[in-house]
């Protein structure tokens, strides 16, 4: 019978090993697309249990569309190809699974209402999970066209400026939180801190490319979605 070790937690960290990094803030994906980040946990959770053959959602779309770049099959109303499928492997499908989906909730506080973003989990089949995927790569098709096609026009309207012309690329960044020099423990600690928004821009012109960024006290932002606003 081998002798069981311990090991404090302090001595555990001094002994990590040179190619084992600590995470860092860079390593963070902030600004995933709900739409793509809900159909990739859930085709996730169907790879891990050995039901889907790939979690690419490039992969998945492509087998149920003749042409990625055909907005006929991304909107699904194709004659060839709206009837393809995704093929899974064959599965006990009321097995039992846990899986996790971003939702938008509503929350009141007093006369208060806020939208919230949470990321909920769910209990159920594999039968459920499957045909919750199904669902939302359906959905996705027409919106990863639509990324695509915009990025793709966005991209080309750039390299193709005429001197009367310009591209402006207008984007939310984030809210700060604005800091004094000196603040008394209620105000650091409490919910008194006031917040700044950035709006940055990019203005394209045949001259050259200039960058600007404004300071708004104002805390309103559009919904997030993928491409250029």
């Amino acid at each position: 019978m081998k002798k069981s070790l311990s090991l404090s937690y302090r001595h555990f960290a001094r002994r990590r090993p040179f190619y084992v990094t600590e995470p860092k803030t860079k390593d963070r994906d902030t600004c995933a697309c709900m739409d793509h980040e809900n159909v990739h946990l859930l085709a996730n959770k169907l790879y891990s249990r050995d039901v889907l053959k790939t979690k690419s959602i490039s992969e998945l779309l492509g087998m149920i569309v003749c042409d990625p770049k055909n907005k006929g099959c991304m909107d699904r109303i194709c004659a060839k190809c709206c009837f393809e499928v995704v093929q899974f492997h064959e599965t006990e499908n009321s097995r039992e699974v846990t899986w996790e989906q971003w939702k938008r909730v509503k929350s009141t506080n007093g006369e208060k209402t806020f939208a919230n973003v949470v990321k909920q989990t769910h209990t159920g089949t594999i039968k459920e999970v499957i045909d919750l995927f199904y669902q939302k790569l359906e959905a996705l098709a027409i919106h990863q066209f639509n990324w695509l096609h915009q990025a793709e026009q966005f991209r080309l309207r750039k390299l193709n400026i005429i001197e009367c012309e310009a591209v402006l690329h207008i984007d939310f960044s984030e809210n700060y939180a604005c800091k004094l020099s000196t603040e008394i423990q209620a105000f650091h600690f409490g919910g008194s801190r006031q917040q700044a928004t950035i709006h940055t821009s990019v203005l394209y012109t045949v001259h050259g490319i200039k960058s600007y960024a404004t300071l708004s006290d104002s805390l309103r932002t559009t919904n997030g979605q993928c491409g250029p606003t």
